[in-house]
């Protein structure tokens, strides 16, 4: 959450664990790929990626964030999601300006960065066939290729304030 807790829940929504740590602003959390005991996630207010231990919830490895993925002049404007890219590496959402940057799996080489044309990004999900699906809360879903390329037009989506999502 955006208050600092990172929470386990099952599929009623019981709540399995729950811890708080102070002065972080998690925004995106993923499963990474084989793996059922640990979780990574993007720490806005840091600038860091966070390794946490499941089912426990521990901070277990931590990496800060290298400077070129800081392109917004707000805190509360940086990276808001993450995602794991194939052998790609990682693409990291910023927020606003609403921009895609490709990074190397250990986080030293920006590959590419790729502006949107929407103002907000809310949210980007690696899908099996290496596309990527971006999510605006103010222009809906768009598809772009694994290269960062627009696949199309925004769709618009009715319901809400879109802040998040994934593929099932």
């Amino acid at each position: 959450s955006d208050e600092g807790q990172i929470g386990e829940i099952d599929l009623e929504g019981n709540v399995l664990a729950l811890r708080s740590y102070s002065g972080y602003d998690m925004e995106s959390v993923t499963v990474l790929p084989g793996r059922t005991d640990q979780v990574l996630v993007v720490d806005e207010f840091s600038g860091r990626l966070l390794w946490f231990s499941v089912p426990k919830l521990e901070v277990v490895r931590e990496q800060a964030l290298p400077a070129a993925a800081f392109i917004s002049e707000s805190s509360n404007k940086q990276i808001e999601r993450l995602a794991l890219h194939g052998d790609d590496g990682i693409v990291l959402a910023n927020e606003h300006p609403a921009t895609l940057l490709f990074f190397d799996l250990a986080l030293t080489k920006l590959r590419r960065s790729v502006s949107t044309d929407t103002r907000y990004i809310s949210e980007v999900i690696a899908l099996y066939d290496g596309t990527l699906l971006v999510v605006s809360r103010d222009a809906g879903l768009h598809l772009y290729s694994a290269k960062g390329e627009a696949l199309g037009p925004w769709q618009p989506v009715s319901h809400g304030r879109k802040e998040g999502g994934t593929f099932v």
